[in-house]
């Protein structure tokens, strides 16, 4: 079997009887179970359709009145997750039970996107001279804390795909401002880590894993990427750590005329969105990025 054939056997049977999947093994988790969802969509055998079809199921059920998802069903909070089970759920929109979650959805990551508010608290952030908490633009991992890079680079990818899928200019715009974040956010290396500003650690080193994600989300919405973050990225990829981190950097770069190669060692999957996120790598290097609006160059 190919790679990618041995990935798709190795999801399927690690699927959980109620339709979602675990990280490791145990309970269904949101996350996972929306990046296998994603993975599996370009798959026509009949155990990858049963696969998806009961996924949907789990995660349609699994959706909050308002609008959001947890990170599994022990959790009452929402949380950013929502941003990749919402992706999820706009690959599979031909589905009539689809559009309407969708709807309650896109208002949920929405109303996380930090707005450019002349709050009390932004106020004394300017004139301390420090970067403010809610920063615009940014999103947050749970609601009202501060933002952080992984969760607006996530949104953004979400909202791009939306905006194109359902004619939506408005979260255009919502998620040019995410990438204007991003992009206010680069460490001093020009890559990005978990936080990216001077009280949550810009001067400390980047990661493959939050580099690679922040150049996906500015790839997707047609921002010209910076050359010494895309420099950064392709040292990362030749010892990247995790495939997590490799597989994030290979979907942000990918492209026809230059294939970001693999390194003489690919890290072996800790996790099933591990798994998941190898598998649409592999897709993306057959010209079928998820994460890319429709109709962009692989």
């Amino acid at each position: 079997m190919s790679e990618a054939q041995t990935l798709v056997a190795k999801l399927i049977a690690s699927q959980n009887p109620d339709g979602g999947w675990p990280y490791h093994k145990g309970i269904s988790w949101s996350e996972p179970t929306a990046f296998v969802l994603l993975a599996l969509q370009s798959d026509p055998t009949p155990q990858a359709l049963s696969a998806r079809q009961a996924a949907l199921r789990w995660l349609l059920s699994q959706q909050k009145s308002s609008g959001g998802w947890s990170p599994n069903p022990d959790v009452a909070e929402c949380t950013s997750v929502t941003s990749v089970a919402t992706l999820a759920l706009l690959s599979q929109d031909s589905h009539p039970s689809v559009p309407d979650k969708l709807d309650s959805a896109l208002a949920w990551i929405a109303s996380q996107v930090y707005p450019d508010d002349l709050s009390l608290s932004l106020l004394l952030s300017k004139a301390l001279h420090l970067p403010p908490a809610h920063a615009p633009g940014s999103v947050a991992w749970y609601p009202g804390t501060a933002g952080w890079v992984t969760p607006t680079a996530l949104s953004a990818l979400t909202l791009l795909r939306a905006a194109q899928q359902r004619n939506r200019p408005d979260l255009r715009k919502l998620a040019d401002q995410s990438c204007a974040y991003l992009l206010s956010r680069r460490c001093m290396d020009s890559g990005w880590n978990h936080g990216g500003s001077s009280t949550r650690s810009e001067d400390a080193i980047s990661y493959p894993e939050t580099t690679g994600l922040a150049l996906l989300a500015l790839r997707a919405a047609s921002v010209s990427l910076p050359a010494q973050s895309v420099a950064l990225a392709t040292t990362f990829a030749t010892q990247p750590g995790s495939i997590e981190g490799l597989s994030w950097i290979q979907l942000a770069l990918e492209s026809p005329a230059d294939s970001i190669p693999d390194p003489p060692q690919i890290p072996l999957p800790r996790t099933t969105r591990d798994c998941a996120l190898r598998l649409l790598l592999l897709q993306a290097r057959q010209h079928r990025n998820v994460f890319l609006p429709e109709g962009s160059l692989v």
